[in-house]
């Protein structure tokens, strides 16, 4: 019922493994507001808010081959569900979504006979589970990436286009920021352009603007928060503004551009 992904990218099926999930329960997303004390006035001025971590509690039984086989499995799975490096975890009734998370707590396992049963805290410091496949992959469930109620609304949603407008769809309910480090996206841009390049999100009012020359064997990339040209970093060239996807469809619009040979959004989809 339940997987871990390692970063490595080694998938571990705890069935598989030995280890039946009893249940797996999120808690709700932590609200985090912030605010300012009003002289002489009534109330707080609401300053915005955001998400806190998440906690995630696992309830696990380990079967082992034999009850002298019990310290060997138990030692297994400390050695798994170790923290020193975060691991993403996710459950086979959600399986397109992932948490990245750590152990909170100490555990124990106690032994009847070959069974032990065991729960276990985990906390997502993100706040946030995120899709396992990006915008680019295949957006299909033979592809084994995606589930329903994931957003999804079939296999014709776009994200490399070669025209001036176009739409990107973000099948999640968080505004992808490339100022977030827990969020990724990243636009590639293969064009030709002989003083400058903007791209415009008509939807969230970003517009990020290049300042130079590309050919179509030039490779723009803006990657978080970086912007280079042929690996190198151009972000002095540019208007020092980034791009949003907002939940939904966005409106984008293309200047400058004598002739668009692609534009890619690769970015995976965020959801409370």
């Amino acid at each position: 019922m339940t997987y871990i992904h390692k970063l490595d990218g080694e998938i571990i099926d705890l069935d598989e493994a030995g280890i039946r999930t009893r249940d797996f329960i999120v808690s709700s997303p932590t609200p985090e507001h912030s605010s300012e004390k009003i002289v002489g006035g009534q109330g707080e001025i609401d300053m915005g808010s955001s998400s806190g971590p998440r906690d995630i509690t696992c309830l696990f039984r380990m079967t082992a081959f034999d009850s002298l086989d019990f310290g060997m499995f138990r030692d297994e799975i400390f050695s798994l569900f170790q923290s020193e490096e975060a691991f993403y975890i996710s459950e086979k009734r959600n399986p397109g979504k992932r948490w990245l998370v750590k152990v909170k707590d100490p555990y124990s396992i106690e032994q009847r006979f070959v069974y032990g049963d065991f729960e276990v805290a985990l906390v997502c410091f993100k706040g946030m589970a995120e899709s396992v496949g990006y915008s680019t992959d295949p957006q299909t469930f033979d592809a084994e990436l995606w589930q329903i109620g994931q957003g999804l609304l079939g296999e014709d949603n776009e994200y490399v286009h070669n025209s001036s407008a176009f739409e990107i769809y973000n099948a999640g309910d968080k505004t992808v920021d490339p100022r977030d480090p827990n969020m990724e996206i990243e636009i590639e841009v293969k064009a030709s352009v002989s003083s400058y390049i903007e791209i415009i999100n008509k939807t969230t009012g970003d517009t990020y603007r290049y300042n130079g020359k590309l050919s179509t064997s030039d490779t723009l990339k803006l990657e978080g928060v970086r912007s280079t040209k042929n690996s190198l970093s151009v972000f002095r060239d540019t208007n020092k503004k980034l791009i949003r996807i907002a939940p939904g469809f966005n409106d984008f619009e293309v200047k400058g551009a004598s002739k668009i040979e692609s534009i890619k959004f690769k970015f995976r989809f965020y959801y409370n």
